[in-house]
């Protein structure tokens, strides 16, 4: 018998853009299996997300409020920018109110930034976080034990590739219990740098320590592999214009990687007959930086090639097919709206709302977007509308962008006063009160600091 409330299957990949999509982006042919579940279902054309690094953004896809008031990401200390806070206080989260809702949860996750000490684990029945195991299992190499292991059992060693993610999702849906519906939460972090276009090393994190099995990171051979984050970032490594068309390159096919894996878990739904049932959301936690404004990964800016995200819903039972949105929304409404498609009222004071009702043509006021909580740069915050863009820095600098004559933000209109005088009314009246303080710091040791460093959060 069906479940009385639809399954729930969300997707979060770490580091897409929106243009590398081909239902979000026309002509694109790296993700056949996004677009055809967007053929399926509904792609959101303008959705942003409310933080250009991961913590806040996931935090913010779970608590459906902006950074400034779920504080994960926060600055923890003035010495390290990147000993950043988990979630503040005891905010509400999803996973708690499916669970007491009667819904079976579970996460499979990667990225160090994702640990259970995030907060992000509470109401989950099972938290893996494949990042934590991979970097134990590669600290551990330095013993005799782990390498004799390694060699002798291989498939005992637990890695945080997508191939990872998804035989255990895989595994997981083979043997859930279909008359209780469902919440399982993916997340993928192929598509984040460092690049590579042949998955030689089931172990995404320290691919750029040679005697643990990974590349040098060199630009002595971009077919293969891109350079550390942290060497481009600080200068050390400068490339010139093939060699970045060659690093998008390694990037694309990491995509196109990882649209295969979360395909292998679609093609499971199938199989178990779940897929008329399940409310499928596919979106992106932030994108990606290739130079368009001078800056390469992502955490320094807030334009859009960072800001603008993927997202596809399915939910065969209750939604149209092949829809397509274009209205601007935000990952704080995706909370909302899993609580919608389940018959659940959302609890006061969340930034997001549901988006069924723009999905069934309702009309609706704009929902303008909100980004904040910078990794490496001065903090700023943006308010994006459908053709507008304001950056307040905190220094009190402003940027002003036409997007409807300048997608690509190329003009800053900053010095325009009776535009920026709108935009600046518009930014004090809308903006949230700041409320909570940070929690304690998320401490940089042991596996998470290696992850950190694999990644090229810190050298």
């Amino acid at each position: 018998p069906r479940a009385p409330r639809p399954n729930v299957l969300l997707v979060s990949i770490d580091t897409l853009r929106a243009d590398a999509v081909g239902r979000v982006a026309a002509g694109n042919a790296l993700t056949p299996s996004l677009d055809r579940l967007g053929r399926a279902g509904v792609v959101f054309r303008s959705a942003f997300t409310s933080a250009p690094w991961t913590l806040p953004a996931v935090a913010s896809l779970m608590t459906g409020l902006w950074p400034r008031h779920h504080g994960a990401g926060a600055i923890a200390n003035g010495r390290d920018p990147l000993a950043r806070a988990p979630l503040a206080g005891d905010p509400w989260l999803l996973a708690q109110a499916l669970a007491t809702a009667g819904v079976r949860t579970q996460a499979i996750v990667t990225n160090p930034y994702l640990l259970a000490r995030s907060g992000l684990a509470h109401g989950f029945d099972g938290f893996e976080n494949l990042t934590f195991l991979s970097e134990a299992m590669l600290c551990g190499r330095a013993n005799a034990g782990q390498w004799l292991l390694d060699r002798l059992l291989p498939s005992l060693a637990v890695g945080d590739r997508g191939g990872e993610v998804s035989d255990r999702a895989v595994r997981w849906l083979e043997r859930v219990d279909t008359e209780q519906p469902f919440f399982l939460w993916l997340h993928y972090i192929d598509a984040h740098a460092p690049y590579e276009r042949t998955v030689a090393s089931r172990h995404k994190s320290f691919r750029g320590e040679s005697w643990l099995g990974g590349g040098s990171g060199s630009t002595d051979d971009l077919t293969a592999e891109s350079p550390a984050p942290v060497r481009l970032r600080s200068g050390e490594v400068r490339l010139d214009p093939a060699e970045r068309v060659a690093v998008r390159q390694l990037y694309d096919a990491e995509v196109t990687e990882v649209d295969r894996q979360v395909g292998r878990v679609l093609d499971a739904l199938e199989r178990r007959d779940l897929g008329r049932n399940t409310f499928v959301i596919v979106v992106a936690a932030h994108g990606e930086e290739f130079w368009e404004h001078g800056g390469y990964e992502h955490g320094h800016t807030l334009y859009d090639e960072v800001l603008h995200v993927p997202l596809i819903v399915r939910w065969p039972e209750a939604l149209p097919a092949g829809r397509q949105i274009e209205p601007v929304v935000r990952i704080t409404d995706l909370a909302p709206t899993i609580l919608d498609a389940l018959g659940l009222a959302p609890p006061e004071g969340l930034d997001g709302a549901s988006l069924l009702p723009l999905v069934r043509g309702e009309p609706e006021a704009p929902r303008p977007a909100w980004s904040e909580n910078l990794l490496f740069a001065e903090e700023r915050v943006a308010l994006r509308t459908a053709t507008q863009k304001y950056i307040r820095w905190a220094n009190g600098k402003e940027e002003v962008y036409d997007l409807a004559s300048d997608p690509e933000e190329r003009r800053d209109l900053a010095g325009r006063e009776e535009l920026v005088g709108t935009l600046r009314d518009a930014f004090a009246r809308a903006e949230p009160a700041l409320r909570g303080a940070p929690a304690p710091s998320l401490v940089a040791d042991g596996p998470r600091a290696a992850g950190l460093r694999a990644l090229g959060y810190v050298q």
